[in-house]
């Protein structure tokens, strides 16, 4: 597994939730799963996605916990703002650009990987790239892509 693109938010004002995203890649030819993360600066670190509902005849996004992230064979599953992301809960520290902290990315099949993340600022941790997946990081319908 490779992990790139790691950053953080800062958490702002009183807000003790901060959010991490990164790009997985998977170079085996074995489906894999990110089954969890683990990080001391935080009560409760989770994986989340985020839903588009309808309420009141407005379309609003909401995040919701989802069990794992699949990382498909020889793709790449990313997380970026407004999909898939890890949540921090209860951030123990103010989170400020230029501080890093220490994650443990827990997988399936892969041994663990422990990862050094950045927090960046705000208009830092917006996505980089254009989507070759969907949001849960699959391969397009078509399987073309990277």
């Amino acid at each position: 597994m490779t992990v790139t693109d790691l950053r953080a938010r800062p958490s702002l004002g009183a807000a003790r939730n901060s959010i991490v995203w990164m790009t997985i890649g998977n170079t085996s030819a074995t489906p894999d799963r990110l089954l969890r993360a683990e990080s001391d600066v935080a009560e409760r670190v989770e994986l989340h996605t985020h839903i588009m509902e309808k309420r009141d005849g407005r379309v609003v996004m909401r995040m919701r916990p989802v069990p794992d992230i699949p990382v498909p064979p020889q793709w790449e599953a990313r997380l970026e703002p407004g999909g898939l992301h890890v949540m921090l809960i209860g951030v123990r520290r103010p989170l400020r650009p230029g501080d890093r902290f220490a994650l443990r990315l827990v997988f399936e099949n892969a041994p663990p990987m422990d990862v050094t993340v950045p927090v960046l600022k705000l208009s830092q941790t917006m996505g980089r790239h254009g989507r070759t997946g969907g949001a849960d990081g699959r391969p397009p319908a078509s399987g073309s892509g990277n």
